[in-house]
């Protein structure tokens, strides 16, 4: 389920609640509440008082209630955990009529049957599946991609030398777009690596004495890039190489656990 950034805007005090929703109750969410809420819905942030976290990547502070939320909703925007959570709201009694009020004025029809709260004229589980492979000007395919994120750049690469996915990047995260970078450990990236200290970056070797062997990248938990290509020069210009485009909300989520549990390894 896609809503738009108007309507995503207007959820964003409800969720937080207390004064600032409409009719002030006593559903007011700090961020630790507001975190376990959106733990049920596919993220993985743990909140941790005592070191501060999360922190918002853009400016090494913890998130403010309403910068979380946004983060949150936006992200999940466009997949079926978005249904899952409007319904959710919809049938908790404190939050009913002002997400039921933003959702008809938007156009939802949002319905009560068999005793719940019901949202009848969209699609549910979003099940649009599109796979796409290149075998050459896989660069200028990943850019494309990189260029259209909106919320989050998550890259496990096992050789990050070229420096022409830089601007893009920093762009994007200038843009307010969350990227982490996972990258092997070992003297290839040490000595001829980009320099990614702009990003939250982490370095990483395999299990057993192996290497962090992953060509993955996951844009806004939606579209997910892989194949054999490493983000280098060789792989540009000298080598035959492939890059997968594939946009489905399970491969998409399973792709942002496994970089989940590899960030917290490394």
């Amino acid at each position: 389920m896609k809503l738009t950034e108007l309507t995503i805007q207007q959820l964003v005090p409800i969720i937080m609640g207390g004064e600032y929703s409409a009719n002030p109750r006593p559903s007011y969410r700090k961020l630790k509440a507001l975190v376990t809420l959106f733990q049920h819905y596919g993220r993985e942030e743990v909140y941790d008082f005592a070191r501060q976290e999360p922190k918002n990547p853009l400016t090494g502070d913890p998130f403010s209630r309403s910068d979380y939320t946004t983060m949150a909703l936006r992200e999940m925007n466009n997949t079926s955990y978005m249904y899952n959570f409007l319904i959710d709201q919809l049938n908790d009694e404190l939050y009913t009529n002002d997400v039921k009020s933003v959702l008809t004025a938007r156009g939802y029809n949002v319905e009560y049957i068999d005793g719940k709260w019901v949202i009848t004229n969209v699609d549910i589980d979003n099940t649009t599946t599109s796979v796409d492979i290149s075998f050459a000007e896989n660069r200028d395919k990943i850019l494309t991609c990189l260029k259209n994120a909106q919320v989050s750049i998550d890259i496990a690469m096992a050789w990050f030398t070229s420096n022409a996915f830089l601007p893009t990047l920093l762009q994007k995260q200038s843009e307010g777009v969350r990227i982490r970078i996972i990258v092997n450990n070992d003297a290839v990236n040490s000595i001829h690596g980009c320099d990614l200290s702009s990003f939250e970056m982490k370095r990483l070797r395999g299990q057993h004495g192996g290497i962090m062997h992953d060509k993955l990248c996951i844009i806004d938990n939606q579209v997910v890039l892989t194949g054999s290509y490493n983000w280098s020069e060789n792989a540009e210009n000298r080598n035959v190489e492939n890059v997968a485009k594939i946009q489905d909300n399970a491969a998409a989520s399973a792709a942002s656990r496994e970089f989940n549990r590899l960030w917290q390894m490394a």
